[in-house]
């Protein structure tokens, strides 16, 4: 695995780049006008990670294939290619935290498909986006959050119809708060939004603006 190497030549305009196309077999070379580079992303390379994403960088959980750590992104680089307008934009899904391990297997019955029908406040207890957009974008509004943490709020009416539920044809049947818990993230319940309040104030989460008052 290359070494970390946050700082990259300075963004230049593209330029012709040489490069082969096999033909029976045989590598030909040719000059393109153009050329992308889609070579699985650099979520495996924690410097580039803080250089595109921010600080809070190292604290997503990594959710795909760990083995892409930007050899593309510096192959291009390296040539004169340029970079995108959207490097600190990226795909993911809310999980819960904390987590004492995160697997493979654990990416889907994790993910918080749910969360457009929730409500998604960071840790002053305020409301930081429109959550119908899907958890993919919700996430993204996270990790600018304090401590790129929040809490997902739902009443009884949304865990029964959407938490407890296959979000898309395959995806399972399950209790995706029940997940949650047994992976060691943090769950509460209350009848009342102030017990609610009172409960996820010990996870660091203002109560008394969360609560409304």
């Amino acid at each position: 695995m290359p070494p970390s190497d946050a700082s990259l030549p300075a963004r230049t305009a593209p330029s012709p780049a040489r490069s082969c196309a096999e033909r029976r077999g045989e590598p030909q070379p040719s000059t393109l006008d153009t050329t992308i580079l889609a070579t699985g992303g650099f979520q495996g390379d924690s410097g580039l990670l803080s250089a595109y994403m921010g600080p809070a960088a190292d604290r997503m959980l990594v959710r795909s294939n760990r083995g892409s750590v930007g050899d593309g992104l510096r192959l291009g680089r390296a040539a004169g290619g340029a970079t995108s307008q959207a490097m600190s934009t990226f795909y993911g899904h809310l999980v819960p935290s904390p987590l004492s391990n995160f697997t493979e297997e654990q990416y889907m019955p994790l993910a918080q498909y749910h969360s457009n029908h929730c409500i998604l406040v960071n840790r002053l207890g305020r409301r930081l986006c429109e959550e119908s957009q899907g958890d993919e974008v919700s996430v993204q509004e996270l990790l600018a959050q304090p401590e790129a943490r929040g809490v997902l709020l739902c009443d009884e009416r949304v865990r029964r119809e959407y938490v407890v539920s296959e979000p898309f044809p395959n995806a399972g049947l399950l209790d995706r708060f029940e997940r949650a818990a047994a992976a060691g993230a943090r769950l509460a319940s209350a009848d009342t939004i102030d017990g609610l309040a009172r409960r996820v104030a010990k996870w660091g989460v203002d109560a008394i603006r969360l609560g409304g008052r």
